[in-house]
């Protein structure tokens, strides 16, 4: 049977949650929402100081089409998703955040919002949408972050953030080798490059839970994200 989706798991340092990450995903796949032998999963180690590869290679073996990328440095999750998109081969490409904090059982309806636009992002703040246990700073972050996306570029795009995303292969082709960004904004770039491209992009609620152990340093991650937001505009905004 032919492959038809590459899903890509941008990881770095997620050794000790990936168990529970992939029960999840498992879950998932139990309910038919994740077809294994349609699918092809691709965990990206973005330079992980412990055994994220290894415990990937060990989780992963049970599924038919999957492989284990490794960058020997940390580069950012923009990176390690670039890296794995460069990599497939299928007519449909997502990523999804490692610790599944967005429920992969909305897989199927991001693969039918693709029958309207050539992208389909995961939204948090959508109708239909449902947030579990998020604390106060991290919507906070995102709230602003989201203004700030919207008053910097003209999007409106409601949860750029989201950590799950799908791409038809032409879509990704096109905005992904033109892509600068490594870090927090990558997503606020794929997505600024393919409104200029007139590629539409539908948003689809999600279910997202808030899952222990997040690397996010609130100060480090709007820092960081103030700094993208700038380069943005650097890149596309100015002249």
């Amino acid at each position: 049977m032919a492959q038809e989706l590459t899903l890509l798991i941008p990881a770095y340092n997620e050794a000790a949650r990936l168990a529970d990450a992939m029960e999840r995903f498992s879950t998932a796949v139990r309910a038919g929402a994740v077809d294994p032998a349609t699918t092809e999963i691709v965990l990206v180690d973005d330079g992980s100081t412990d055994a994220t590869a290894a415990e990937a290679e060990h989780l992963l073996a049970p599924f038919p089409h999957h492989r284990v990328l490794r960058h020997p440095a940390n580069r950012g999750k923009g990176a390690a998703v670039r890296t794995g998109v460069q990599s497939a081969r299928t007519p449909l490409v997502a990523f999804l955040d490692a610790d599944m904090s967005l429920d992969p059982l909305g897989l199927p309806d991001l693969r039918a919002a693709l029958g309207t636009c050539p992208i389909a992002v995961a939204s948090r703040t959508v109708p239909g949408s449902v947030v579990v246990d998020a604390t106060v700073s991290r919507v906070a972050m995102s709230r602003i972050f989201n203004h700030l996306v919207t008053a910097g570029t003209g999007m409106h795009i409601r949860d750029t953030q989201c950590g799950f995303k799908i791409f038809s292969r032409n879509a990704a082709k096109l905005i992904f080798p033109t892509q600068h960004l490594e870090r927090w904004a990558f997503d606020v770039e794929l997505l600024y490059l393919a409104r200029k491209s007139d590629i539409g992009v539908a948003e689809v609620p999600v279910a997202w839970h808030d899952v222990e152990g997040s690397h996010l340093n609130v100060v480090d991650a709007s820092l960081s994200m103030a700094r993208d937001m700038l380069m943005v505009k650097m890149l596309y905004l100015t002249g």
